[in-house]
């Protein structure tokens, strides 16, 4: 589990310190500054639903959510002694990305509401945790050893082994709900009649698919195996060779035309293909370290006071 955790978890904990019921128990001061067993309950509920929903991860306990506690209250701390300034900018997109995960404003607002809290309130503690991220991205730098891509690739080329794979590109021809699909199909017919005529596929792609993703690129999908995207897509793309199209083909999403723009077959990836994976993985790692360090050193400066047993500390004690 990541020492910095999520913005919004962050915001939740900060919160929390000011909605902490005056007869809750206290748990921990992190110089003077209280951390009680309502706010260790909420953490935990909040990292457990931002974590992975693998059911084989482990639960949140108790300890993991004092422990982040204690990490975000001397990040907080820090962050206030440096002065460390956050543009009302950056609050307003992270509270814009907030409010786009409820359906309508009034269901924010009721969220809120419900939580005894105001959207002021919320901008306020999100700023506190962009500032923490920006403490720990001033003081955290992450650099990987030369040559280490290669030697990762070298060292582990079972995570790079793929099976039979094609390279395709398609124009998607979307059915929504209540559409008329005859009329839909017709469109892609007419389509795949401009192809078979000789006009360029990616150029019409641009002009026409309503896969906006791939569409900008003249289609491509890059390299897929076969159990990566829907069945009769991928019983039509590897029933075709290198430069062929297709017919008009249906799936879930609507009528697409394929064109398969190369094969491969099973073995391992060029490192070319993996290198920006490998090197996301490594300086993801890293900063983790790093922030771990960072941290750790925090709290060795800090004053750090659990709770006599029996009062709610839980063993072994985090931190100092």
């Amino acid at each position: 589990m990541r020492t910095v955790i999520s913005l919004a978890v962050v915001a939740a904990a900060l919160l929390a310190v000011a909605y902490a019921h005056a007869d809750d128990a206290v748990v921990a001061h992190v110089n003077g500054t209280p951390i009680t067993e309502t706010q260790i309950k909420d953490m935990a509920e909040r990292m457990q639903q931002g974590g992975d929903a693998d059911p084989s991860t482990p639960a949140v306990t108790r300890d993991d959510a004092l422990r982040s506690l204690i990490d975000i209250e001397v990040l907080r701390q820090q962050a206030e002694a440096e002065k460390i300034e956050v543009p009302t900018t950056e609050v307003e997109v992270q509270i814009g990305k907030i409010k786009q995960g409820y359906p309508t404003p009034e269901a924010f607002q009721q969220a809120l509401a419900d939580s005894h809290t105001t959207e002021a309130d919320v901008r306020r503690e999100i700023g506190r945790g962009l500032q923490m991220q920006k403490l720990v991205e001033r003081h955290v730098t992450v650099t990987l050893p030369a040559n280490a891509i290669e030697d990762y690739y070298k060292r582990n080329p079972e995570k790079f082994q793929h099976p039979d794979e094609v390279r395709a590109s398609h124009i998607l021809f979307r059915t929504a709900p209540g559409a008329d699909e005859a009329a839909v199909k017709q469109r892609a017919t007419d389509a795949l009649g401009r192809l078979t005529k000789g006009e360029d596929f990616a150029k019409l792609a641009k002009e026409l698919s309503e896969d906006t993703g791939s569409g900008q690129n003249g289609g491509d999908l890059g390299f897929f195996p076969h159990d990566a995207v829907v069945k009769p897509f991928a019983d039509a793309a590897f029933a075709l060779k290198k430069g062929e199209l297709s017919d008009v083909v249906q799936t879930q999403f609507g009528f697409h035309i394929i064109k398969v723009t190369d094969t491969r077959s099973a073995g391992v990836a060029p490192l070319a293909e993996v290198k920006p994976e490998i090197q996301n993985f490594l300086e993801e790692q890293e900063r983790d370290h790093q922030e771990h360090v960072y941290i750790d050193g925090l709290k060795k400066q800090a004053k750090i006071e659990m709770a006599a047993k029996g009062q709610g500390a839980p063993t072994p004690s985090p931190g100092k």
